[in-house]
């Protein structure tokens, strides 16, 4: 028990400076969405990839950077998986919940695309609703849903 409190501390801890590191909160894929134009597509996987093997991978704790998304990528290859699980944030391509910020979809294409590139499957996540969304009856949180998952 005592070894659990430790860890949670040392998680507690590291997050927190995470955040001070990061300036508070992530900036999102849309203001990054440009410098994908000026990196060098990945190449093909250098290893065999493993189709039962998966990493998880979440690109904002980048800052959504997409040298360091493609370096961790390609990293993921290195080991020999075959698939990144990552998410999806709602907030980030709806983020009034009903208009889509087509800079933010543009980059979530674009990893996508860095993704297939290196021969990586993906599994989605689709997580993190807009706080509007969260604030609606539950029919129309339903109707948001189903425009989310549709885009």
């Amino acid at each position: 028990m005592r070894s659990r409190a430790i860890q949670v501390a040392a998680f507690a801890a590291a997050a927190g400076l995470r955040g001070q590191y990061r300036g508070g909160a992530s900036q999102g894929p849309a203001v990054r969405v440009t410098e994908w134009s000026t990196l060098v597509a990945p190449s093909n996987a250098t290893a065999q990839l493993n189709p039962w093997s998966m990493v998880t991978y979440h690109p904002e704790y980048h800052a959504y950077g997409p040298m360091r998304v493609t370096a961790s990528l390609l990293a993921a290859t290195q080991l020999g998986a075959g698939w990144i699980r990552t998410d999806f944030r709602w907030r980030e391509l709806l983020p009034d919940g009903i208009r889509v910020d087509s800079a933010a979809l543009s980059w979530y294409r674009a990893f996508l695309g860095a993704t297939s590139a290196l021969g990586l499957k993906i599994v989605a996540v689709l997580s993190t609703p807009p706080d509007e969304v969260l604030r609606q009856p539950e029919g129309q949180k339903l109707r948001s849903w189903t425009r989310f998952v549709e885009l």
